[in-house]
């Protein structure tokens, strides 16, 4: 089972026993029960499930932290919401990518045999990772994949003096606490899709919906951006 559907399945058993509650709460065999708190935790159980499958820290530690924070009552922990709670789920999330880069770095091999039917060679993909800092790369010659892992920093990523091999370029992003910007030939067709947590993706400018060249682009980005620019 994938993360994807393992997901959707642990939700659903968890709705059917939020349904549950809420009858057994009606014939009064149940006590307090808030509806709007037992939606978002179920949500935040799911959140957790997805972090873990696909090796997403930030993903796992925040939605355990939110988790937290929305039943701290009920867990007694009042004392440590909502700010120790966060600052510990960021400082986990930084620790762990220091202390293991590699934790899900492969990914982009399989979202992208998932997804186009490709599969690349350890030496095929280009990586960049930038920490605490910033970052500035001239990709040049052809090129058929890269990876980007950007923590606490900004990325900025220029296409216009590369080609893709073969037709296509494969971009597996991961932003935490920052930005990464890629800048990207208008002429070119790009699809992407980004997931995101307290995140965003935005685009500047337009590409040419028919062009020769496409850019696939796959990852993640929390508590930061993803911008695209059409140059």
């Amino acid at each position: 089972m994938n993360g994807k559907r393992g997901g959707d399945a642990l939700v659903g058993i968890l709705l059917l026993g939020a349904a549950a509650a809420l009858i057994l709460k009606k014939l009064g065999y149940w006590g307090e029960i808030r509806i709007l708190p037992l939606l978002w935790s179920i949500l935040l159980v799911k959140w957790f499930w997805e972090g873990l499958v696909r090796r997403e820290v930030g993903k796992m530690f925040f939605s355990l932290a939110l988790f937290i924070i929305a039943n701290d009552e009920l867990l007694h922990l009042e004392a440590l919401t909502p700010g120790t709670v966060l600052a510990a789920a960021a400082l986990g999330t930084l620790g762990m990518q220091l202390l293991f880069p590699q934790f899900g770095k492969n990914h982009i091999k399989t979202v992208f045999r998932e997804w186009q039917g490709k599969s690349f060679d350890k030496g095929d993909i280009l990586f960049y990772r930038n920490n605490f800092s910033g970052l500035t790369k001239y990709l040049t010659g052809e090129i058929g994949a890269l990876n980007l892992q950007n923590r606490f920093g900004g990325m900025e990523i220029f296409f216009h003096e590369a080609t893709p091999k073969n037709g296509e370029l494969y971009v597996y992003v991961e932003s935490s606490f920052g930005s990464v910007e890629l800048y990207i030939p208008a002429e070119w067709r790009v699809e992407q899709r980004v997931s995101t947590a307290f995140g965003a993706v935005d685009e500047s400018g337009s590409c040419d919906s028919n062009g020769a060249y496409v850019v696939y682009i796959e990852g993640k980005v929390s508590f930061g951006a993803l911008e695209i620019h059409y140059i």
